[in-house]
């Protein structure tokens, strides 16, 4: 691609599929297709390449790329055209700014949820306060803090603590 301090002539677009890694399409872009803006080719890349597919009647569902500003900008494009938006008057700058519909949630799952801890609890054998046995595999049979030292006992700490009222 392009990083700072160099120019790139070209650049190729590969597009694959995840689960099977089958390449796709590959497209190989020159800076002169993008008015010689080698920042310009990895969406001019994207773009044909999501085009190729859908001229051979492929089916994107997700689109995973890496961090470009470019390719983010462009998809929050595409996404906001397939959604209702919004427009509101900000006071503070006179200017008009735009938000997307939010989607009310439906949490169909928390149903399920509270059926299937129901009958944990009421199929238990044993009782809920018993002790918890760890799996050996459970980070806390490992190393029991979090912290690099070792923590010193209780009491020393509170003997040591200074309290703001007392010092008057």
């Amino acid at each position: 691609m392009d990083s700072p301090g160099h120019s790139a002539q070209y650049c190729n677009y590969t597009l694959m599929e995840n689960d099977t890694k089958d390449l796709l399409c590959s497209i190989i872009i020159d800076k002169r297709m993008t008015d010689l803006k080698s920042t310009n080719m990895e969406k001019e890349g994207l773009i044909r390449g999501l085009r190729t597919l859908r001229e051979n009647r492929v089916v994107v569902k997700e689109l995973v790329t890496d961090a470009s500003t470019t390719i983010a900008a462009m998809m929050m494009y595409f996404t906001y055209l397939n959604c209702r938006l919004h427009r509101c008057f900000c006071k503070r700058s006179g200017t008009y700014s735009w938000y997307k519909e939010k989607v009310p949630k439906t949490y169909t799952y928390v149903e399920q949820l509270l059926q299937d801890i129901l009958h944990s609890v009421a199929t238990r054998i044993e009782p809920l306060r018993a002790p918890v046995t760890l799996t050996p595999t459970d980070p806390r049979k490992i190393k029991r803090s979090i912290s690099g030292i070792t923590p010193p006992p209780t009491k020393f700490l509170m003997a040591s603590k200074k309290s703001r009222i007392d010092e008057k």
